[in-house]
């Protein structure tokens, strides 16, 4: 965000208080794509409606026992909705970083099997199907064995010991 948006917002909050405020702030960070921030204004926006302190928006801390499961779906619709947010914006690992913290990979999971080779290749997807187990075998018809060989440091030679990559039978 830019200063010009600081301003608006801090003469916003004098004039029509710290939701509309927060409502702006959020259409904001949408306008700008900025989701990771737009999550932590989304949980901001929570926690200002519960009532509760609203530095560190995202912990769980400080949250009268009796509102945290309250909190707590809000937490996961919001992280939902950034990683299919960055889904849509093709940006596999961002989503990620969402989804599995709610433990739904299944998006994920699709989104890799319908890269083409080319783009399967990214060592960070390879990172996620592989190493965090979403997508081991990347269709029916194709396996992670295609994916490049061992020498890419970040799949590590104990993947190739144990046979989970190589270059097809034998490897």
């Amino acid at each position: 965000m830019n200063e010009e948006t600081y301003e608006e917002l801090a003469q916003l909050h004098d004039s029509g208080g710290a939701a509309a405020t927060v409502d702006q702030l959020i259409q904001s960070l949408r306008d700008d794509k900025n989701y990771d921030r737009l999550f932590d204004a989304l949980l901001l926006k929570k926690r200002l409606e519960m009532g509760v302190p609203v530095v560190r928006p995202t912990s769980f801390d400080n949250l009268p026992e009796d509102r945290r499961a309250e909190f707590e779906e809000h937490y996961i619709n919001a992280a939902r909705e950034i990683g299919e947010l960055h889904l849509a914006a093709g940006s596999i690992p961002r989503a990620w970083i969402y989804l599995r913290t709610i433990r739904e990979p299944e998006q994920i999971t699709a989104a890799i099997n319908a890269l083409d080779e080319s783009q399967a290749a990214d060592e960070e997807i390879i990172d996620i199907a592989l190493y965090q187990g979403v997508a081991p075998a990347k269709d029916d018809n194709k396996s992670w064995s295609e994916a490049p060989s061992c020498t890419t440091e970040a799949m590590g030679w104990a993947m190739c010991v144990d046979g989970r990559v190589g270059r097809g039978e034998g490897a």
